[in-house]
């Protein structure tokens, strides 16, 4: 037995030694325990025979053929019981090996991915400082304290929309959408600041960007043609997956979503329902400049590659929103590129988060938070946005409206309340009558 136990320690240290050879070394060693699982069950039966040879010896053999028979029993047990600990620490050795070759294996991937993201180029030179977003894997508990917190996360490994990556190109998209007519925009200048309908004619404003209409596959004629023309002007598709005629390969994608990640996820965190997907597809350097949402967002990048910068809403005042009632409510006036301090002094103060997404990653953006995104200067991209209600929206909200979140909401309520009650143009004639030196008293009577 001791003879073998140094045996395997031999075939283990050069296991080890030989850079983790994957499959015949893992192989031998299960073969080894397999051997010594039945050495051990051989034991017992020895042990067994002799317990009943004990006995039979207490009932009329002579003490000293007793005493031979005892020692010999003991020394059985004690080989038994050795088998059982080698057999356990061989166990332990593979788990560990299997261990550190999958270790390996995560980080040579996580290498590759990162040396891949060193590559990419983005379009962008800000101001501003920024900080990374955290990763985490999918199984972390961390993904669900964050989310519920409200902390934006990228999240990997979800499987949430993975069996798309490879399956939804341009070529798939264009076959499965079929000749239905889709709306497309192109911008002059890669940018693309959404605006409402509702409100055109509320302010003298012109569009930032012209909308047409045709095929999914006009639209990547178009890429195409852009592309090579390569004079700054983009197109983007982005569409609400409910407008469209979903084909039944489509309805089959949607059906195999990783639902079941999804709906743990929103139920841990208090969210109300799903509300839509929104399909966004780009050629190369696309930017949507800053705006926020009111809905909770699980990103997803099906292909290519962006750069998102986000801002929490405490920050509301330095990005300088445009009013509730313009064409481009909810979104930033300071130009990002080149920024107008004079105009916008507070931008200075602003600092963001900063996540570049790779094909399966899923950034979570909490309702209400800023975030700027922008496509890596080659390829085009797949993505696809989650819209969930936040926690605290509805008769049954699950948690309380956050602070900062709360300070945005009151802003919205006054201009929309003055709006109703005068007209849209007058909204800041009458805040800025409200507030001018009225109350003022109040810093001069602050304690300190």
């Amino acid at each position: 037995m001791r003879i073998r136990i140094l045996c395997l320690l031999g075939a283990f240290a050069a296991l080890v030694t030989s850079n983790l050879e994957p499959s015949p070394s893992e192989d031998e060693i299960y073969d080894d325990i397999f051997q010594l699982v039945e050495e051990k069950e051989t034991l017992k039966q020895k042990l067994k025979t002799l317990d009943a040879t004990k006995e039979r010896a207490n009932r009329g053999v002579s003490d000293a053929k007793c005493a031979r028979l005892s020692d010999r029993v003991k020394e059985l047990q004690n080989d038994v019981e050795a088998s059982h600990d080698e057999l356990s620490r061989l166990r332990k050795e593979l788990e560990n090996v299997v261990e550190t070759r999958n270790q390996l294996e995560r980080t040579a991937q996580c290498d590759e991915e990162n040396e891949k993201e060193s590559e990419i180029e983005f379009r962008g030179r800000f101001t501003f400082p920024v900080e990374s977003v955290r990763k985490y894997d999918a199984s972390d508990p961390k993904v669900a304290e964050s989310v519920k917190k409200g902390i934006p996360i990228v999240i990997g490994g979800t499987n949430m929309t993975r069996s798309l990556v490879g399956k939804w190109t341009l070529k798939y998209l264009a076959d499965q959408l079929g000749d239905q007519i889709i709306r497309m925009s192109i911008s002059e200048n890669h940018k693309f600041m959404y605006f409402s309908q509702e409100n055109r004619g509320r302010y003298e404003w012109n569009p930032t960007y012209k909308i047409n209409q045709g095929t999914f596959q006009t639209f990547i004629d178009l890429m195409e043609t852009l592309d090579a023309a390569d004079n700054g002007t983009r197109v983007y598709f982005q569409h609400l997956l409910r407008e469209l005629v979903l084909s039944a390969g489509l309805e089959n994608d949607r059906g195999n979503f990783n639902w079941n990640f999804i709906d743990d996820l929103r139920l841990s965190s208090g969210w109300g329902e799903w509300k839509d997907n929104l399909l966004l597809v780009g050629m190369r350097d696309v930017t949507t400049p800053a705006h926020y949402d009111s809905m909770e967002n699980l990103f997803t990048m099906v292909s290519g590659y962006k750069r998102c910068f986000l801002f929490d809403p405490s920050q509301f005042a330095g990005l300088y929103p445009y009013p509730v009632h313009h064409p481009h409510d909810r979104q930033s006036q300071v130009d990002f590129d080149h920024p107008n301090f004079d105009q916008f002094p507070r931008f200075r103060e602003v600092r963001a988060l900063e996540a570049v997404l790779s094909p399966g990653d899923v950034l979570y953006i909490p309702a209400y938070w800023w975030h700027y995104v922008e496509s890596a200067r080659k390829g085009t991209t797949v993505s696809l946005n989650f819209w969930f209600l936040p926690a605290w929206t509805g008769k049954n909200a699950k948690r309380q409206m956050p602070e900062s979140v709360q300070y945005v909401h009151a802003q919205r309520e006054v201009e929309t309340l003055i709006g109703k009650l005068t007209h849209p143009s007058k909204v800041g004639r009458v805040l800025t009558d409200i507030l001018h030196r009225r109350f003022e008293f109040l810093q001069s009577e602050a304690t300190p």
